[in-house]
């Protein structure tokens, strides 16, 4: 008989017993790395889509005064307080289809700081002279 050279049995189930775990572990380690990382990004999603949809405001009606003055009514339909001072943009449309778009705040509606309780309405008026379109 001639000598036989190479790794005993036992030494090759070892080895593939080790392989097969590092591969596993690699696995397992790159896994949970991409779903950490995917739920961190839902969860920053989530959080700005609570935020954006948590206040909502809507135009309900708009009227011009003759003293130049607009009367907005706003309901807040969102879940939480909201003030619509520098965050409502009013956009109007008139009748010979000019677009107005512009943000509510203390130069051209002196109350517009009050808060809207979740489902309320609030008057607004607006001064027509301080908006530009």
């Amino acid at each position: 008989m001639g000598m036989r050279k190479g790794v005993s049995t036992i030494i090759a189930v070892i080895l593939i017993v080790a392989i097969t775990m590092a591969v596993a572990l690699s696995a397992f380690t790159f896994i949970q790395r991409t779903e950490r990382e995917a739920l961190g990004q839902t969860e920053s999603f989530t959080a700005v889509l609570q935020q954006r949809f948590a206040t909502c405001a809507r135009l309900e009606e708009s009227s011009f005064l003759a003293d130049n003055t607009l009367q907005l009514t706003l309901k807040n339909c969102g879940f939480r307080n909201y003030v619509p001072e520098g965050n409502f943009v009013a956009k109007l449309s008139f009748a010979d289809g000019k677009v107005c778009s512009f943000i509510l705040n203390s130069d051209n509606c002196n109350n517009c700081n009050q808060t809207i309780g979740v489902g309320s309405f609030a008057i607004l008026t607006v001064n027509a002279t301080k908006v530009s379109c």
